[in-house]
């Protein structure tokens, strides 16, 4: 394999542009059971590339072959938080039995795995302690700096961010708990899927003056809320890294959010705070305010700027993970 380029596998004709992409189609059969997407896929290359080496990495938590066909077939796995087993009654019925039933498996079965923060490394370490050696942690890392170090705004209100799917684990009875509370000068955006829009907008009724909901927010949009917000709150009671929170701190935006998880690793005491689940709502409007109005001051950029120039920045982040490939895979 050395010396050689690699070649990107796809499951849509999308990318289908580039020389160094094949496309990997699935049938209407086995679009119906996705979960084993990888073992196909693998089982496909296989038949592909008979008798040849190759990396196969899985990009979530199960997304690996249950299998390995060949001593030639190298596996990454890359884990980014095991909330199914850490909190099985967080997470739908069908994932947490998936996770009790395939990751022990996967995590045997993987060369490699990639931890996309030390408390997701830790957590695994210590699950499956015969895992311990095959690990390392490399995060998943900042955008580049987005903002402009001197940033002013003179309205009264406080822009307040959501940026959050709908799980348990999220917290979303919390969040709504705040929003209730929440005082004339705050005005919120909470960025969902349907299931959470739906949740907040039967929990909160006619709480919802200085609130905007929104679903399938496209990119440019999410940055323009990004760049316009003042601080970005996050319950979330687990997080494996947290990247709206990175999102965020590039955007010169601070955070506000739930502790006790890989965020902490995200959010340093200079441009954000952590507090309990547990911690009284006042608490967390007076949080939000204070670190709102940092936000508008050039102090606050200027540290902020610094802060997220010293964390590693994703094309940092893909260098790491090519060594990891040089001198493990194909040394």
């Amino acid at each position: 394999m050395r010396g050689l380029p690699p070649r990107f596998l796809v499951s849509d004709q999308t990318s289908m542009g580039y020389s160094n992409c094949e496309a990997l189609s699935l049938s209407p059969a086995w679009k119906r059971v996705k979960s084993l997407w990888a073992t196909w896929a693998y089982g496909e290359l296989c038949r592909r590339y008979p008798n040849t080496p190759f990396l196969f990495h899985g990009l979530s938590n199960l997304n690996l072959p249950l299998k390995k066909k060949s001593s030639k077939h190298t596996f990454f796995l890359t884990i980014h938080d095991g909330i199914p087993l850490l909190a099985p009654h967080s997470v739908s019925l069908s994932i947490a039995l998936q996770s009790r039933l395939l990751f022990p498996r996967v995590v045997s079965l993987a060369d490699r795995i990639i931890c996309v923060s030390k408390w997701t490394q830790d957590w695994l370490s210590l699950a499956y302690p015969e895992a311990a050696s095959k690990c390392i942690t490399i995060p998943n890392g900042f955008p580049t700096w987005r903002a402009p170090i001197f940033f002013e705004r003179s309205e009264t209100k406080l822009r307040i961010l959501v940026v959050s799917r709908f799980e348990k684990y999220k917290q979303f009875d919390l969040l709504a708990k705040i929003l209730e509370n929440k005082p004339e000068f705050f005005s919120v955006t909470v960025v969902s899927d349907r299931k959470g829009v739906a949740f907040l907008e039967e929990k909160l009724g006619h709480s919802r003056i200085n609130l905007t909901l929104l679903s399938a927010v496209q990119e440019p949009l999410l940055l323009e809320l990004y760049e316009s917000a003042d601080v970005l709150l996050h319950t979330s009671r687990f997080e494996g890294f947290c990247l709206p929170a990175s999102e965020a701190l590039s955007n010169g935006v601070p955070v506000v959010y739930c502790r006790g998880s890989g965020i902490d690793e995200v959010v340093g005491a200079a441009v954000g705070v952590g507090l309990e689940a547990t911690a009284p709502i006042e608490a967390w409007i007076g949080a939000l305010e204070a670190w709102g109005k940092k936000r508008r001051t050039p102090l606050f950029q200027s540290d902020c700027s610094a802060y997220v120039n010293n964390q590693l920045q994703w094309s940092q982040v893909a260098d790491l993970l090519l060594q990891e490939y040089r001198s493990f895979a194909f040394s």
